[in-house]
């Protein structure tokens, strides 16, 4: 599942095994865990591990259908008691353990078969626990083990990236009193500027028409077309070359400049302002205007090659007052307001081509603070807060008039806590992650139909699906909107179905509880129906449905900007196998099998591509590795379907 891996390494994935079909006896009553005492910390994980909603209760149901659990942080966690009643609990990681906490429960957990675990702080009896975990065969990694094969963050090499693209350098990128450093020649040439370097006065120069950028080595004066700048770092020599402040050189020239710690990389990305520094600073724009010691001050305009690009204030030959500046390429879009170091700054109006426009605050040339975005028609197409020219903070955007979000956006992105409108109805309300439902709430005509976590914006993972807005239907493991996985069916009187489901169905391994704890029909379902206790005979359909039940689904809607060359009439479709024993299962399938489980999967995501004539369908591993590939249209039959199957997962996509 994607979000249970998201903290670890890859060494930690590849070890994990999948889940497979399992048969454990049962005694003939069991005790609701209500009765026993279990740690609230590890209730609270368990809670966010399935999606519950706030305060539900977690009981034996609950503990019964984990999968796989992830404790990031067991400080609080005194006990894993309880655990014990896991059935299908097949891999559990465990973050910043302690000499206090008890792990002795993991000892029964039968189906357990993958361990991360953080072991160094733990007791003796926790080391012994462990060490017998390995006896019976558990496979276990360890934080020494992770340690011992990654590389410290803090130590990788500094990447800069240009408008999406990796900048090379001779030497790697340094940081000097809190400022990135870099070659200055490589970074210079990569933005048009012609290098100049004076050896008597050790000054570094970047010249573009009428545009110069000056720095001098050891010195943290420089100056931008003359008008000087204090550096926060001063230039320096090392191993022979000269190293200048990254972001200094990036924003005298227009462009935004963002670090991120983490990952240690540097963006830089060209804005509204470094496009209009391309007239400001061109030998084609000619002033007309006041002047004071032979430089624009007062009044003036600004043409480029006879074309208006800006009129309004001058300060010392630079834009700096009120003033209005036109996109010389299509003047019905351009900016009026205030001005300073010839950016937008202040309150002002920006109009876009085609007619959409803001109004709100600028901070150096960028939308920052409060302001709001129209559509060329008047009607309001955000209104809130931005930071950077993105949207940022809380705000309401409405996608149509009774279509809408309001919530928390992080760069342009739904993120953070919100809600969606649809036809003026609530629809979701919930956490987001880049446009996208997380964790929240969905409800249908009013009514709650599902808590739980999202992917694609369909219900995917772990989650609660309601039948009329309260009572519970089933909870559990769904895949793509698909109630499949390992799950809990609430059927009438108080029985449930607890066990392996598939496509909204009792279908593998499970067994009936009812509301007096007793247990009956423990082993094998089909399609609702209890078959008994020896599981049915393997066919390639029984095999299609295990491959299914395990992966992982993905898309791609060549609608949208894609680096596969896809038109609109054009999709990808990835069916992503758990397991290297579930390629081995796939190599083993006839043509014919393979054609059915690729057109299956096919048929029923159609809906999230729709206008797509055709889908590339593609069966991968560890998504490198192609098994097989179909090119499938809509409705087509299992019969048409042409694959192609590369047994050592060595296909190449069509495009």
């Amino acid at each position: 599942m994607f979000r249970k891996f998201g903290k670890l390494s890859k060494l930690a994935i590849a070890c994990a095994i999948a889940a497979g079909s399992f048969a454990w006896s049962f005694s003939d009553t069991t005790h609701a865990l209500s009765k026993l005492t279990m740690d609230k910390a590890l209730q609270d994980d368990i809670r966010y591990e399935l999606g519950l909603p706030e305060k539900e209760p977690v009981t034996e149901d609950e503990i019964s259908i984990i999968h796989s659990l992830s404790l990031d942080d067991t400080e609080e966690i005194q006990s894993l008691k309880g655990l014990e009643h896991a059935l299908y609990l097949t891999q559990i990681f465990i973050m910043n353990t302690h000499d206090k906490l008890d792990i002795t429960a993991l000892s029964s957990i039968e189906s357990l078969q993958f361990l991360y675990i953080d072991s160094g702080s733990l007791n003796e009896e926790g080391q012994y626990v462990v060490e017998q975990l390995k006896e019976k065969g558990v496979t276990v990694v360890t934080k020494i083990d992770l340690d011992d094969n990654s590389e410290s963050s803090s130590s990788a090499p500094i990447k800069i990236y240009i408008d999406g693209e990796l900048a090379e350098f001779g030497i790697d990128p340094v940081i000097v009193e809190g400022s990135t450093m870099v070659q200055f020649r490589p970074l210079f040439e990569q933005f048009g500027l012609e290098v100049g370097w004076d050896g008597a006065t050790r000054t570094v120069t970047g010249t573009k028409e009428k545009l110069e950028l000056k720095l001098v080595i050891d010195s943290k004066n420089a100056s931008v077309s003359g008008q000087p700048v204090a550096l926060p770092s001063a230039p320096i020599l090392m191993s022979g070359n000269t190293m200048v402040p990254l972001r200094f050189i990036g924003e005298a020239t227009g462009r935004s400049v963002e670090w991120d710690a983490e990952t240690r990389t540097v963006s830089i990305n060209s804005t509204v302002t470094s496009y209009n520094f391309e007239y400001l600073y061109s030998n084609d724009t000619k002033y007309f205007g006041d002047q004071k010691d032979g430089v624009p001050n007062g009044k003036g305009r600004l043409l480029y090659k006879g074309t208006l690009f800006y009129e309004g204030d001058f300060n010392n030959g630079i834009v700096e007052g009120n003033g209005i500046m036109y996109d010389v390429e299509d003047t019905t879009s351009y900016y009026d307001g205030p001005f300073l170091n010839n950016r937008p700054q202040g309150e002002g109006k920006m109009v876009y081509s085609g007619g959409s426009y803001y109004e709100g605050s600028f901070v150096d040339g960028m939308r920052e603070g409060i302001g709001k975005w129209f559509n060329a028609d008047g009607s309001l197409r955000y209104n809130g807060q931005f930071k950077r020219d993105a949207l940022h903070g809380h705000g309401t955007y409405y996608e149509a008039p009774r279509n809408y979000y309001i919530g928390s956006f992080e760069r342009g992105y739904y993120n953070g806590s919100g809600k969606f409108y649809t036809d003026g109805k609530l629809d979701y309300d919930g956490e987001w992650l880049n446009d996208g439902r997380y964790i929240g709430k969905q409800y249908y005509d009013g009514k709650l139909g599902y808590v739980g976590y999202f992917y694609h914006n369909e219900a995917h993972d772990s989650g609660t699906v309601y039948s009329d807005g309260s009572t519970k239907y089933y909870r559990g493991e769904l895949t793509n909107g698909n109630i499949t996985g390992v799950g809990i069916f609430y059927l009438e009187d108080g029985i449930r179905y607890i066990g392996e489901v598939y496509e909204g169905n009792m279908d593998g391994y499970g067994f009936i509880r009812h509301a007096d704890n007793t247990i009956s029909n423990a082993g094998y379902w089909v399609a609702d129906e209890y078959i008994g206790e020896e599981p049915p005979p393997v066919t390639e359909d029984t095999t299609i449905k295990q491959l299914l039940r395990n992966s992982f689904y993905s898309y791609i809607d060549g609608y949208y900007v894609n680096d596969y060359n896809l038109d609109s009439t054009e999709a990808m479709m990835f069916i992503e196998l758990e397991t290297e024993e579930d390629a081995e299962l796939f190599n083993g399938l006839s043509k014919e099998a393979k054609a059915k489980l690729m057109n299956h999967v096919a048929q029923m995501r159609w809906g999230d591509v729709v206008g797509v004539e055709q889908c590339y369908v593609y069966v991968t591993y560890d998504y490198e590795d192609i098994y097989a590939r179909a090119a499938i249209t809509y409705e087509q039959a299992d019969a048409d379907v042409v694959v192609e199957a590369f047994a050592k997962g060595n296909g190449k996509y069509y495009k």
